[in-house]
C-alpha cells in the first residue's frame, strides 16, 4: 500500500509543475501558446528561472500532505 502512496506522490510531484507552466503560460503572457514561449525561455536562457518558479507548487503539495499526515505521499 505505501508503494501506490509513493508511486501518487511521484506522479503528482511530475503533473504539477508541468501544469502549473501551463497555467502560467495561458494566463500570464501575450502569447497563450506553450511551445512559443518555451521557445522564447530557451533562446532568453531563462529555463532554470522558469523550471524553479513551476517547482514552487510542489513545496504547496509538498506542505499540504504533511499537514494531512500524509507523509508516504510528501516523500
Amino acid at each position: 500500500m505505501n508503494n501506490i502512496k509513493f508511486f501518487k506522490g511521484f506522479i503528482v510531484g511530475v503533473i504539477a509543475p508541468l501544469a502549473a507552466f501551463l497555467v502560467y503560460t495561458a494566463f500570464f503572457t501575450k502569447e497563450a501558446d506553450p511551445l512559443y514561449t518555451y521557445s522564447i525561455l530557451v533562446k532568453n536562457d531563462l529555463i532554470p528561472h522558469a523550471l524553479s518558479l513551476s517547482l514552487l507548487i510542489n513545496l504547496l503539495i509538498f506542505f499540504m500532505n504533511i499537514k494531512k499526515n500524509k507523509e508516504v505521499e510528501a516523500k
